[in-house]
């Protein structure tokens, strides 16, 4: 797999008159044809400097960063344009323009002189639009739209300028649930159907640790980079997150135990809600629960019951809680 981004030795900070204040210093990290990776770490860490460094938006401190084996502050923006997109936090610096004009953007740097569109150009315009779900938009002002539909059309702005690497950050701080999910799926889709590579910044490690091929832990003089199973599984993740497996300390645990078996997912559901109400999940218990696709078993002693939803389970088990309470 080629690199598409080499990140070396890299002090990045900002200007506030004639001081320059540093935010992290040698950074070292590269991205791969077709990865995601996700930046993590702590607010104010320096996330957002570090992603518009990469752009080319800020100029570094020291160190270099390379795109297809060219450095991006050696080259003219327009240059640019051909090897990276990126999509920042925040509303569209347009607003007097439809949301089709502000897409046609990103194929400012593959215009001719005149900025005149080709076929192929229209093609690549429709095709973002419409991948974002926004084709019904597409006449709009983007100062009538909404914060997560202008987030969108950045992103298809983004996608129409087909640049081998994509840069954003906190890409859907703005979205609901579904166009969240949606907006994921779709840069899974770029990173693994068409080889794109993608870094975005984000707070959601849940998230993250499903869709993300590697996870960067930013710190103030090191990127720790991983997959994110391993990541979690070495601490990494909680001693630079400072977060780790919710633990609800506060609850009363239940007299009962329970043990689970059958389908994975319905499993995972379960055991989240078993925890929540106070239960202990344990493979040796004597009261067992079968998760079966369509329903659920519990089984206790001599006696067996079927439940059809994890909230009657709850009810279940917490009678029979109260019962053993009373005989104790």
């Amino acid at each position: 797999m080629s690199e598409v981004l080499h990140i070396n030795e890299l002090h990045i900070g900002y200007q506030d008159g004639s001081k320059t204040f540093s935010v992290a210093t040698n950074l070292n990290a590269c991205l791969k044809k077709g990865e995601l990776v996700c930046i993590l770490g702590p607010n104010g860490i320096g996330k957002s400097t570090f992603i518009k460094t990469i752009s080319g938006l800020h100029k570094p401190i020291s160190g270099t960063v390379e795109v297809n084996n060219v450095n991006i502050n050696n080259i003219s923006n327009k240059e640019r344009a051909n090897h990276l997109s990126v999509v920042l936090t925040g509303r569209p610096p347009f607003n007097l323009i439809t949301v089709r004009e502000l897409v046609e953007l990103g194929r400012y740097a593959h215009t001719n002189w005149k900025h005149s569109l080709s076929k192929e150009d229209i093609m690549l315009v429709d095709e973002a639009i419409e991948a974002v779900d926004l084709s019904n938009e597409s006449g709009r002002l983007v100062a009538e739209l909404s914060d997560g539909n202008a987030q969108k059309a950045m992103i298809a702005s983004t996608l129409a300028q087909n640049a081998d690497l994509i840069l954003l950050d906190e890409p859907t701080v703005h979205l609901d649930v579904s166009n969240k999910t949606m907006i994921m799926q779709l840069l899974v889709n770029l990173a693994k159907n068409h080889q794109k590579s993608i870094l975005l910044s984000s707070h959601d490690l849940n998230m993250m640790s499903q869709i993300a091929d590697k996870l960067w832990l930013f710190k103030s003089d090191e990127i720790v980079s991983g997959i994110p199973e391993d990541l979690i599984l070495n601490g990494v993740v909680e001693e630079i997150l400072g977060t780790e497996e919710l633990e609800l300390h506060h609850l009363k645990k239940k007299n009962i135990t329970v043990s689970l078996d059958g389908d994975n997912e319905r499993i995972h559901w379960l055991s989240k809600a078993l925890i929540r109400n106070g239960y202990v999940v344990d493979e040796k218990s004597s009261i067992s629960i079968n998760a079966d696709i369509d329903k659920f078993e519990l089984y206790y002693t001599n006696e067996k019951r079927a439940f059809n939803s994890i909230e009657e389970i709850i009810k279940g088990l917490d009678k029979l809680n109260d019962g053993q309470k009373d005989t104790q």
